[in-house]
């Protein structure tokens, strides 16, 4: 019994060659090595307690004995827990937070798994040396009462219990809800999970991947491309991939077109990713590793040509997504806006001219929002962002607790996750931001405010949309496996009282920066919302486009106009339609934007990310290209299309700073966590800040070339020739110079 002591070095080979039934050598963090290949044949062994220790390497067999209490909690252990599948004495297991793989065994012989109490090893011996001496004592004084002898000995006891599956990220069921029968019996006996089955057996998340999110979006979208061709099969496929000569008339669709050649440099990138981490050997050495996951950082041991080789690449990927928010600012929205607005003054008839003027004489009363506005807006992003990050806070806890809660295990599926913050980007966060913002900007209408106005409130909305997409999808993942998780700071118990309760029995409670221990908290962060990220893509490069295709069939233009007129209040079709087309253009270009910051972000960490990137961009695409060549009758209208080119804008400044400064944090973080060695990471820090410095200094030194000029009065008559013939309907004219 050497549990709580500051021992070091490694165990000793012999340890198995002692008579004694119990081992305790608990939270002695420096004792390394591996178990004793002997230990398996010892008979006498009963209990072996190493919990919060250093040992690496694969459990024993333990063939010849007859273990009963196995604690080995908190360690680095790796391989399956084969071996203890002849065991069926065992009563309790706990071998959680370790690196574990592969399937579990079914424990179906061990009928007293989990039940019982267990005293450990000084109570019973004590116990023990107490009835000996009883036994003679009372031969010599058969008058003698060990009743109140008994009653003051201190009785320390356990309930048995199994803890197998938190903390092993790589550990899989048995079986599975979809098509196996019962769980096993180590399933229903583990603590955490308590019976709850996965709905694929083996790699769960992978399987329901491939074989039921991915074809569901892939036959949706070609229903959706069906409905809107409305021909055969090879006819609907070659007008999706077939691309419009004319240039489109949304913003996010030449976005998307502008930067396809450094997506596709980052999917260059993802692969040189992808061959690297393959080729990496793998902290589960035991071939189970998920197939997704094994092309990732999340098993990778970090050797030092992997450091540097990953660093490269980084660097690269980090030169690449610069270039591409350059593409982003040489674009020159806000001056294409305001160009767009001369030239209809220039062009328009007079009675639409006179309009104008008044219009934009308006812009010399504004001015600046105050600063007590500018703090309210800043603040109320936090209780919004808050309310918006409990379903990544229920998907974490999902992991950790006990699943009894019905609403815990529903979300603890990486797809509900996704319809959930799919269900908030789509329906509540548009409607927040705009609150937002006119609240910032003191205004109840920008469309009857001057262009100046109406642009800035349009790019505050993109702003806030941007920060809130950033919290859920980003942040709010980073914070809660961080503080939640059991192989981070495992503040969950804190949520689980019954479970601490436990814990702290087993001498296991540990919580905070005392329970921290590298290489575990990152890869289980990216083990748990590497799926959510993939889905997340896929969605917004498959289901998004496929809600535009839709959208194109007359039944439900018939439906979102009747909508308009009736909850939205304008008396002018014309009017009402562009202004909801600028919403909805608005809210996808921040969608488009913070897919492309979430992918830079962790693109170095799941390379798959980068690799489907310029596929899901290329996608949305063809579906708006294809929905632009079945216009209606608003659409073709100049309001529309100055609603849809001009008051969409884009703020790179912020995109930029947002995706640098995630960037920096994750790429620090998985420094620490898998321990790189000094020189890759001094490479890194200089390497980025040189880039950076030269950025900055390019910019004050060459502003003129860095600003980019926009888009001229000349370019923009030309963009608007084609809608020549709008401009001689003054009475529907006279209407839309309000943008």
């Amino acid at each position: 019994m050497l549990h709580d002591n500051a021992l070091s070095g490694t165990l000793p080979s012999n340890l198995a060659g002692l008579s004694t039934t119990a081992i305790s050598v608990s939270n002695n963090g420096h004792v390394s090595g591996t178990l004793p290949s002997q230990l398996g044949s010892s008979p006498a062994l009963k209990a072996l307690l190493a919990n919060g220790m250093a040992l690496s390497g694969t459990l024993p067999s333990f063939a010849n004995a007859s273990i009963g209490t196995l604690s080995l909690a908190r360690n680095y252990l790796v391989g399956g827990i084969g071996p203890l599948a002849s065991q069926t004495n065992l009563r309790t297991l706990v071998l959680s937070s370790n690196h574990l793989s592969c399937r579990i065994p079914t424990m179906d012989g061990a009928t007293r798994l989990g039940t019982g109490e267990f005293y450990d090893p000084q109570t019973k011996a004590r116990l023990e040396a107490f009835n000996t001496s009883w036994t003679t004592v009372s031969a010599a004084i058969p008058q003698w009462d060990n009743s109140r002898h008994s009653a003051h000995e201190e009785h320390r006891s356990y309930f048995n219990t199994v803890l197998v599956f938190p903390g092993n990220v790589q550990l899989l069921d048995h079986s599975g809800a979809l098509l196996d029968g019962a769980a096993s019996r180590l399933l229903e006996q583990d603590r955490v999970r308590q019976g709850q089955q996965t709905l694929f057996r083996g790699h769960s998340s992978f399987n329901e991947l491939v074989w039921l999110v991915l074809p569901s979006l892939v036959l949706l979208h070609a229903a959706a491309i069906w409905i809107v061709v409305r021909g055969k099969l090879q006819e609907s496929a070659l007008a999706y991939l077939r691309r419009s000569s004319r240039r489109s008339r949304r913003v996010e669709s030449e976005l998307a077109q502008e930067l396809m050649v450094p997506l596709v440099g980052l999917a260059l990138c993802g692969m040189g990713l992808v061959v690297i981490d393959a080729a990496a050997p793998s902290v589960y050495d035991s071939g189970c590793q998920d197939p997704l996951l094994r092309v990732s950082i999340t098993g990778v041991r970090a050797h030092p040509w992997f450091q540097w080789a990953w660093v490269l690449l980084n660097c690269a990927v980090m030169l690449v997504t610069l270039q591409l928010w350059e593409r982003l600012h040489l674009r020159g929205f806000s001056q294409q806006a305001e160009a767009v607005l001369w030239c209809l003054h220039a062009l328009a008839l007079p009675v639409v001219g006179r309009a104008v003027r008044t219009w934009r004489g308006r812009v010399i009363h504004q001015r600046s929002a105050s600063l007590w506005r500018r703090l309210f807006y800043a603040l109320l992003h936090v209780p919004v962002s808050v309310v918006a990050s409990l379903p990544a806070l229920c998907f974490v806890l999902s992991k950790n607790v006990p699943s009894q809660n019905w609403l815990l295990s529903l979300l603890g599926n990486q797809a509900v996750v996704v319809v959930f913050k799919l269900v908030w980007a789509n329906l509540l966060m548009p409607r927040v931001a705009i609150v937002l913002a006119r609240l910032k900007h003191a205004t109840h209408d920008p469309f009857e405010a001057g262009p100046e106005l109406t642009v800035r409130v349009h790019k505050t909305q993109v702003t806030s949309s941007m920060l809130f997409e950033m919290v859920v999808v980003v942040l709010a993942p980073l914070v809660f496996v961080l503080v939640l998780d059991e192989s981070c700071l495992r503040y969950y118990l804190d949520f689980s009282p019954e479970l601490a309760s436990l814990m702290e029995a087993w001498g296991i409670n540990q919580r905070g920066w005392e329970a921290y221990r590298p290489g575990f908290c990152s890869r289980r962060l990216l083990s748990q919302f590497s799926y959510v990220w993939l889905i997340y893509a896929l969605v917004r490069g498959l289901f998004t486009p496929t809600i535009h295709l839709i959208g194109t069939h007359p039944k439900a233009r018939w439906l979102v106009a009747w909508f308009e007129n009736t909850c939205g209040g304008e008396s002018d079709k014309y009017f009402a339609h562009a202004k909801v087309s600028a919403r909805v253009s608005q809210l996808e270009l921040s969608c488009a934007l913070t897919l492309i910051i979430v992918t830079t972000i962790f693109g170095a960490l799941v390379p798959v990310l980068l690799l489907l990137l310029p596929l899901a961009v290329w996608l949305r695409c063809c579906a708006l290209d294809l929905a632009a060549r079945h216009p209606d009758e608003e659409s073709s209208h100049v309001g529309f299309v100055l609603a849809t080119r001009c008051l969409v804008q884009v703020p790179v400044k912020r995109a930029v700073s947002l995706a640098l400064l995630s960037t920096g944090t994750v790429t620090c973080l998985i420094f620490v966590d898998l321990g790189f060695d000094l020189g890759p990471v001094l490479f890194y820090v200089i390497f980025c800040s040189v880039t950076l410095g030269a950025r900055l200094l390019c910019r004050r030194r060459l502003p003129s070339w860095w600003r980019g000029s926009g888009t001229t009065c000349d370019e923009t008559m030309v963009e608007f020739s084609v809608h020549s013939a709008t401009y001689r309907q003054v009475p529907e004219a006279v209407t839309f110079v309000k943008f």
